[in-house]
């Protein structure tokens, strides 16, 4: 192990990034809240790691599912459903 000091953490700079995260977080959780069955300690509005960011996996409204992704390589909202053509991906992606 390194003896080396950590990076400083220049908050300043990587403030909007943080408050935009945190609040496209919070909208996913309120669709997870939304769209899942309760648990125990709110364990269902907890968002899964995906190899690109965050995803609320399958969720059910209905006959239809879907599933929300912030993917943090691309920096998008992904949401995909079932009722979505499968060549539609591009409309279904927003910046």
């Amino acid at each position: 192990m390194s003896d080396a000091p950590l990076p400083a953490l220049p908050y300043a700079e990587w403030e909007p990034t943080k408050t935009t995260l945190h609040l496209w977080c919070q909208i996913l959780g309120k669709l997870r809240l939304r769209y899942t069955a309760h648990r125990n300690h709110w364990w269902n509005v907890t968002l899964i790691p995906s190899a690109r960011g965050l995803s609320t996996l399958r969720m059910r409204d209905g006959e239809a599912s879907f599933e929300a992704e912030l993917d943090f390589i691309d920096h998008l909202h992904d949401t995909n459903g079932s009722r979505a053509r499968a060549g539609d991906h591009a409309a279904r992606r927003r910046a």
